[in-house]
């Protein structure tokens, strides 16, 4: 798996859908999933991060397969 990497407190993440209904649910480091917004903003310490994102249709049914972001916070 490659990490991304950045210094950086603050970790911005934008997310897109084929269908305009759909919200989004963010799991950010296994902590379970949560509504998140479109443009998703994050502060976090150093150490490595795993997000997690996926879309929930109006019908309420669930994407199976979450888009997977793996990145590393360095100190400065």
């Amino acid at each position: 798996m490659r990490w991304a990497r950045s210094t950086k407190q603050r970790v911005t993440f934008r997310f897109a859908v084929s269908e305009p209904s759909a919200a989004l649910q963010c799991n950010l480091d296994g902590r379970g999933w949560q509504a998140c917004p479109w443009t998703y903003w994050l502060t976090v310490k150093v150490g490595k991060h795993k997000l997690q994102v996926r879309a929930v249709d109006g019908a309420g049914n669930i994407d199976p397969t979450p888009a997977r972001y793996s990145f590393r916070r360095l100190k400065r």
